[in-house]
């Protein structure tokens, strides 16, 4: 599931020396400015416009008009990552004061893995809490201003049955993420809050005390992200950036133990292998001990769109590739009889919520992409 198929495969020579700068021992050659150009929509979209700025935004290595774009871009990304800890700041002081355990899973947690000078910009503050909490902990949010201004599911206990979490915008601009299961859900089930808070790191985000994931949780969350960013239709290089970061900080021994400490080993060696063979510049050493892909691991992992081919991770029900058995059963059910309410607000009839089901199902498979439909899906897919 590597090297030609691969999520890396095919990479423009701009959007490889971006992932990899600032993290190898020997600095990458700095493309020409027409390769900026030609990949900066990639660029853009994948978060890494600050780190090209950095690469070659200086001594002309990009020009006028994507250099504008880039510094652009980078400035929009300071100004909301300072809106997002600004906005979390209150919600998490209320956190702490109710003796509620979060622990923030990416974001500025991340961040301080990065080397000194290379940017890892975020929009919004992902958190992590006990399913037991998850109602209590948006309550307080709701209390301190944010709102759910996108996810309509069509039951009301879709947010902590199938789905991992809920995506809620500050008062004042920001985005709280709050996760009661790391996604995707099938894999990340073992890293629970309990396993979390055992090596989180107390710090400040927005002023407000709050712990930090640790670099081995980290390692795992990253690397699970990367799948949940392919089934978004993106090849996730932010969090590729991020894994070559960890993998750096806690070197091939460290990364092994976190991996069989959730019992994905398998997950560090498919990661692992993608970086090897199609990004060999980035100096990757594949773990010595060999895990065997699950042939169900696999089988999710080609419909979340490993291989970029599938026309089925497109399909709305390419969801239930992310969930364990028993919330398969409960999206699947939720989702053939909707609540009345849901219906009658969206289609007016049960008749043709369904028959707009067949017409879904009949256009993706011409190529029509159902992971980018509004409503309830759209709140499914910021909450993740």
């Amino acid at each position: 599931m590597t090297g030609d198929s691969g999520p890396l495969h095919g990479l423009g020579p701009a959007a490889r020396a971006c992932l990899i700068a600032g993290l190898t021992a020997e600095p990458p050659e700095v493309p020409e400015p027409a390769s900026f150009e030609r990949e900066s929509t990639t660029i853009i979209q994948e978060g890494l416009a600050p780190v090209a700025l950095k690469l070659a935004g200086a001594d002309g290595g990009l020009d006028p008009e994507t250099f504008a774009r880039f510094r652009q871009v980078t400035l929009e990304s300071q100004i909301r990552a300072m809106a997002a800890g600004h906005a979390a700041g209150d919600a998490l002081r209320r956190f702490d004061e109710a003796g509620i355990p979060v622990v923030v899973i990416k974001g500025p947690a991340i961040e301080r893995f990065h080397p000194a000078g290379w940017p890892r910009t975020y929009s919004d503050i992902d958190l992590l809490v006990a399913p037991r909490d998850f109602h209590a902990v948006v309550e307080v949010c709701v209390q301190a201003g944010f709102v759910d201004a996108v996810s309509r599911p069509p039951w009301p206990w879709f947010d902590l049955r199938c789905k991992e979490g809920v995506n809620i915008r500050g008062p004042v601009g920001g985005n709280l993420d709050i996760h009661h299961h790391v996604p995707p859900w099938v894999f990340g089930a073992n890293l629970s809050i309990d396993q979390v808070l055992t090596t989180a790191t107390w710090s400040s985000v927005g002023g407000a005390p709050v712990r930090l994931v640790s670099a081995s949780n980290s390692l795992v969350i990253a690397s699970l992200h990367v799948l949940n960013d392919l089934w978004k239709g993106r090849i996730g290089l932010s969090s590729w950036r991020d894994i070559l970061a960890l993998l750096r900080h806690l070197g091939p021994a460290g990364a092994e133990e976190a991996f069989d400490a959730v019992g994905i080993g398998w997950l560090l060696g498919l990661v692992a292998g993608e970086l090897a063979s199609s990004v060999p510049e980035a100096e990757i050493v594949v773990p010595r001990h060999h895990h065997r892909v699950p042939v169900s691991a696999r089988m999710r992992i080609a419909v979340l769109g490993w291989n970029n081919d599938s026309s089925i991770s497109s399909l709305r029900a390419s969801w239930i590739a992310r969930l364990p058995a028993p919330q398969v059963v409960a999206f699947l059910a939720g989702c053939a009889v909707p609540q009345r309410t849901f219906v009658q607000e969206s289609y007016g009839t049960y008749r043709a919520y369904w028959h707009s089901l067949v017409d879904e199902a009949r256009s993706t498979m011409k190529g029509a992409d159902y992971r980018g439909a509004k409503g309830w899906e759209q709140g499914w897919r910021e909450g993740a």
